[in-house]
């Protein structure tokens, strides 16, 4: 309610660009860019891996 409250008086003060432009943008913030150890780390790349040997479960070598 509060948002089209705000919208009905920005159009009658002739400000109705702003309404537009905030519509379609919507509140995103802005993406950093990860480094590529960064990347790897999320991924799980050297993490170390396990199998199964006999019930027992070994570190793969």
């Amino acid at each position: 309610m509060r948002k089209i409250q705000t919208e009905l008086v920005l159009v009658r003060k002739g400000l109705s660009k702003e309404v537009k432009g905030l519509a379609s943008k919507g509140h995103q913030p802005k993406m950093q860019q990860m480094s590529r150890r960064e990347i790897e780390e999320l991924m799980g790349v050297n993490r170390s891996a396990y199998k199964r040997v006999n019930g027992a479960y070994r570190q793969k070598g």
